[in-house]
């Protein structure tokens, strides 16, 4: 019998136990067909779904992920795909190949519920319940409102879950996932309370939280909150140049600093126009900038108008989000309801954990930009005495030449100068420091900064030594305060005395930092819910 005849023969034997889904027997006469032609997708797609069938998860990916190199235009591919990695506890991967199904036929009505699932399973219950939502619309899939349930659980929203595990309870009064999910839910400590300052009896799930940067270091203010907020199932986006179609599709839009950018401002009032709501976030004192601070004419008292834009953004916003009390205190008037949320660090970026590079006697070292030329020469004198009285000790000044300069009297042995980097790299430029410098001069601008150098100086273990401005006094911990020019010299020779000291504070500034990740995601998340 001829190679073709063969085929037919299997094929038709395969097509008989598909119509009985007698899988073993259509499993066997498709794996004599692959022997004659390996590489035809159709075969593959169907022994795919053959392998699903009889449990066979490892065979099934395989099988399919050669199919969409055969088939990249395939949404039923990439959609089988996905089942399979579902399967075999993958629901990050499946997730993407749910997605690709969909970018390919986005009216996969098949593909978006698989899509949803995958979601639930990564714990995205804010994507999840976006898909389900529109899902349920059209149909009446017991699943669908049972999932629905479970993200609205996930949320913190157990009045609404409550109510869709009744409507599955309605249309199969036995069903057992819906009664052991009530059932968790009558277990929760308190039912969530309605709040009385929202007049509906049910707080909207924002199905996507925009976050857009400034373009500037402090983006991190956003980026780390938008990733954090994803990872415990919120949908959100971190965007620098925000387009009418991101805001169209926003529920809520987060602005870093709107006004030192024109087309933050644009996006910002199309925002007005739209009716979105609007949370503006500054970090500086920006109509206290000092004549001598490089943005004195760019965002602060040397450019009006720059600052009266910044006064109609916090007028425009739902919420001003500030970094300390004391920003709170001074742009509370201009705003409808402030939060002070503080700084965190990307406790994910591996560089934290590198060792320091090898070398002997002890690195102080300082970081930082132009805008705070004022603030070292605040400390100067006082630090070249001491690195005079100890030869061994060496310092390091990462970022600006001209701060650098300013330490010309040393020997070439004693210091070294190290360029800014990459900001996911930053943590390595910390890495050589045994003891961080954080003088600050005391002027209203500065009573303003947030504490993020002692932040960061406990997520890398490093002891500091600090001036005692209000956001350093509240951290207050892992470190020792200058109170005077003067005292600089004895506090880092404390320090420098005292290595178990040196461990024992950068130990406790760690801690702290940890802890401190963990309060602004709950701070972000509490505010979300409240709007």
């Amino acid at each position: 019998m001829s190679e073709v005849a063969l085929v037919d023969t299997w094929l038709s034997q395969a097509e008989e136990a598909l119509q009985a889904e007698n899988w073993p027997e259509a499993l066997e006469a498709l794996q004599k067909v692959q022997t004659i032609d390996p590489d035809n997708p159709a075969i593959l797609s169907i022994l795919g779904t053959c392998f699903l069938h009889l449990g066979m998860i490892e065979e099934a990916r395989e099988t399919l992920e050669t199919l969409v190199q055969r088939q990249p235009d395939s949404a039923e591919a990439y959609n089988n795909l996905g089942v399979a990695l579902l399967m075999d506890n993958d629901p990050h991967n499946a997730r993407l190949a749910f997605e690709k199904a969909l970018a390919l036929e986005s009216t996969n009505k098949v593909a978006q519920k698989h899509l949803a699932l995958a979601c639930l399973q990564c714990q995205d219950f804010s994507h999840a319940a976006q898909i389900l939502e529109n899902l349920i619309t059209t149909s009446d899939e017991v699943e669908l409102r049972l999932w629905l349930g479970h993200c609205y659980a996930g949320l913190g929203r157990p009045n609404l879950a409550r109510e869709l595990y009744h409507q599955v309870l309605q249309r199969q009064p036995d069903h057992p996932q819906a009664q052991d999910a009530l059932h968790a839910l009558d277990r929760i400590a308190q039912p969530e309370q309605p709040k009385p300052q929202i007049a509906r009896t049910t707080t909207p799930i924002f199905r996507t939280i925009l976050f857009c940067g400034s373009g500037e270091v402090s983006d991190f203010r956003l980026h780390l909150p938008a990733r954090w907020l994803k990872q415990v199932g919120y949908h959100t986006r971190f965007i620098l140049y925000p387009q009418p179609k991101d805001i169209e599709s926003a529920d809520v839009v987060i602005f870093l600093r709107p006004h030192i950018r024109r087309e933050s401002m644009q996006a910002l009032a199309e925002c007005v126009r739209k009716g979105k709501t609007i949370i503006v976030d500054i970090d500086d004192d920006f109509h206290n900038i000092p004549v001598h601070h490089p943005g004195y004419y760019h965002c602060g008292p040397g450019n009006p108008n720059i600052l009266r834009a910044l006064e109609l953004a916090i007028g425009a916003a739902a919420v001003l989000v500030v970094s300390t009390p004391t920003l709170a205190e001074r742009y509370g008037h201009l705003a409808h309801r402030v939060q002070v949320i503080p700084n965190g660090w990307d406790d994910e970026n591996p560089n934290w954990e590198q060792p320091a590079p090898p070398h002997t006697g002890i690195n102080v070292g300082w970081a930082g930009t132009a805008t705070h030329r004022e603030d070292i020469l605040l400390v100067r004198n006082e630090l070249l005495h001491f690195l005079r009285s100890y030869p061994e000790v060496k310092l390091f000044i990462g970022g600006d030449p001209q701060i650098f300069e300013l330490f010309k009297p040393l020997p070439e042995r004693q210091k070294v100068f190290l360029p800014f980097r990459l900001p996911n790299e930053y943590p390595l430029m910390l890495a050589n420091f045994d003891i961080l410098l954080a003088p600050l001069a005391n002027n209203r601008f500065n009573q303003a900064k947030s504490d993020i150098k002692l932040v960061e100086a406990g997520a890398r273990r490093l002891p500091w030594v600090a001036s005692p401005l209000p956001a350093y006094q509240t951290w207050g911990v892992g470190g020792i305060f200058a109170e005077t020019p003067s005292s600089w010299g004895d506090a880092l020779s404390t320090l420098v005395r005292d290595s178990q000291l040196r461990q024992q504070l950068g130990a406790a500034g760690r801690k702290k930092s940890e802890a401190r990740n963990r309060e602004v995601i709950s701070l972000w998340s509490n505010l979300l819910g409240t709007l």
